[in-house]
C-alpha cells in the first residue's frame, strides 16, 4: 500500500491554481467578470441584486469583509486607493480560486479512491487526472482560423465566474447521488443534501434544470415505482429547487415582460455555429473522449447507475439548450450552461472509470489507441485555448 506524500498534493494544487489564477485575470477585464464584479459593487451599496443567482456576488463580499486592506495598501505602496476597482476585482479573483481549490480537491479525492492502493503512481495518477479534467476542451483544433469556442459545448471556460463557482456545488451533488442512491439518507444528509443544492442553485441554476429530472427518470427506470422512491434523497433537492427556481423565475422574468422563455426549437443553437452540420460536428468533437469510453467499452458500463445518469443529464441539458431560447437577449446563451456542465460530468465520470480500469490502457488495441488519441486531442484543445485567452483576451468568439 502506498503512501500519500504531502509534497505530491502541494505541488499538483499549486500547480492547477497558478493555472487557473494566470487563465483568469485577464479576464476580469475581457470577460464576464467586469458585469458580475459591478453587480457585486452595486450590492454593497444598495443591500440588494436584480440577479437571480447571486451567489458569486455575495461570496464575494464576505471574502472582501475580512481581506486585511489596510495591510495590503502598505505593501502594495496604496496600490488599492490608486485603482479603487480592485476592491472588487481582487476579491472577485479569490473568489474564482476558491472555487478552483474546491473542484480540484473534489476530484482528486474522488479519483484517488478509484485507483488500487497497490499502485505506486496512485497519487501523482489521481492529480493529472484531475488537472486533465479541469483544463479539457472541446477539440477546436480544426476551426481555429473561423472562432475559438462558440459554438463547441465547453466543459471548462475561464471568462464565466458563476458557471466555475457552480462546479464544485455540482460535483459535490453528483459523488453524493451516486454515493447513496440506493439507501436512506438520515436527517444530518438530508439537510446537507438540500442546502447544496440550494447553492448550487444560487450559484447558477442549469444544473439542477437537466441534474434532477434525469436523476428522477432513472431511479423510476430503476425502481419500476413511485413507492419504491427513495424520496428522502429526492425531496432533499425538488424542495430547495422547486422554491429557488420559482424565485428566480420571478425576478428575472415574471416580473420583467422584457424577458421571456420561448420554445424556438434550434433558434439558439444554430445562431450558434450556422448551420446543422456544423452543430452535429462541434458537437461531436466536444464530447468525443466520453462518447468513444462509453461506445467501445459498453458492455462493462452501461448498467451502472452513473453511467445512465451522466447521459441522461447530457441529453436533457441538449434538449434544453435545442428547444427554448431567452428573448430577447438570445445571444447571452444563458440556457447552454447546462450543457456545458453536464460534459463536465462527462470527462469526470469517463476518466474515472478508467482510473478504475487501467488495466484498460495496457491493451495494444485500436480502440485504445483512438481514446488515448481523443483525449491527447481535447488535452492539447484545452491548453491552446487557455494560452489564447490569456495572450489575446477578448469577447468571446
Amino acid at each position: 500500500m502506498t503512501k500519500n506524500r504531502l509534497y505530491i498534493d502541494v505541488f499538483f494544487l499549486l500547480l492547477i491554481l497558478v493555472v487557473c489564477t494566470i487563465a483568469t485575470i485577464p479576464q476580469l477585464e475581457a470577460g464576464d467578470y467586469r458585469n458580475h464584479i459591478i453587480w457585486t459593487a452595486e450590492l454593497a451599496e444598495r443591500h440588494y441584486t436584480h440577479l437571480p443567482h447571486p451567489l458569486y456576488q455575495q461570496v464575494t463580499l464576505i471574502i472582501k469583509s475580512i481581506i486585511p486592506f489596510n495591510i495590503l495598501n502598505v505593501l502594495t505602496h496604496n496600490a488599492f486607493e490608486i485603482h479603487p476597482d480592485w476592491y472588487y476585482k481582487f476579491p472577485g479573483l479569490l473568489t474564482a480560486v476558491l472555487s478552483y481549490f474546491a473542484t480540484a480537491l473534489l476530484l482528486q479525492k474522488r479519483f484517488i479512491n478509484y485507483i488500487t492502493t497497490d499502485n505506486k503512481f496512485r497519487q501523482t495518477l489521481s492529480w493529472i487526472a484531475t488537472l486533465v479534467c479541469m483544463i479539457v476542451a472541446p477539440i477546436i483544433l480544426f476551426t481555429l482560423g473561423e472562432r475559438l469556442i462558440v459554438g463547441y459545448i465547453k466543459p471548462n471556460v475561464w471568462h464565466n465566474p458563476t458557471f466555475n463557482l457552480l462546479k464544485p456545488f455540482a460535483l459535490w451533488i453528483f459523488f453524493f447521488i451516486v454515493d447513496h442512491w440506493q439507501e436512506s439518507i438520515n436527517g444530518r444528509q438530508w439537510i446537507l443534501l438540500s442546502f447544496m443544492t440550494s447553492l448550487s442553485i444560487l450559484a447558477k441554476p442549469n444544473f439542477i434544470l437537466s441534474f434532477l429530472p434525469a436523476l428522477g427518470l432513472i431511479l423510476l427506470f430503476q425502481k419500476r415505482s413511485l413507492r419504491r422512491l427513495p424520496w428522502k434523497l429526492l425531496t432533499a433537492m425538488m424542495i430547495p429547487a422547486i422554491i429557488l427556481l420559482l424565485y428566480q423565475y420571478a425576478i428575472k422574468y415574471y416580473a420583467n415582460s422584457d424577458q421571456q422563455l420561448v420554445v424556438m426549437p434550434f433558434k439558439a443553437v444554430l445562431a450558434y455555429t450556422g448551420n446543422a452540420f456544423n452543430l452535429f460536428f462541434f458537437y461531436l468533437l466536444s464530447i468525443l473522449f466520453p462518447l468513444l469510453v462509453s461506445v467501445f467499452f459498453r458492455k462493462c458500463i452501461e448498467k451502472k447507475f452513473e453511467f445512465f445518469l451522466v447521459w441522461m443529464n447530457f441529453g436533457i441539458a441538449i434538449l434544453t439548450a435545442i428547444l427554448v431560447v431567452e428573448q430577447p437577449h438570445m445571444g447571452s446563451f444563458n440556457l447552454m450552461w447546462g450543457q456545458n456542465l453536464a460534459s463536465f460530468l462527462l470527462f469526470t465520470y469517463c476518466l474515472g472509470w478508467l482510473l478504475k480500469n487501467l488495466r484498460v490502457l495496457k491493451q495494444k488495441n485500436w480502440q485504445t489507441a483512438t481514446i488515448v488519441l481523443a483525449l491527447s486531442l481535447h488535452i492539447i484543445s484545452g491548453i491552446v485555448y487557455t494560452l489564447i485567452t490569456i495572450l489575446f483576451p477578448g469577447p468571446v468568439i
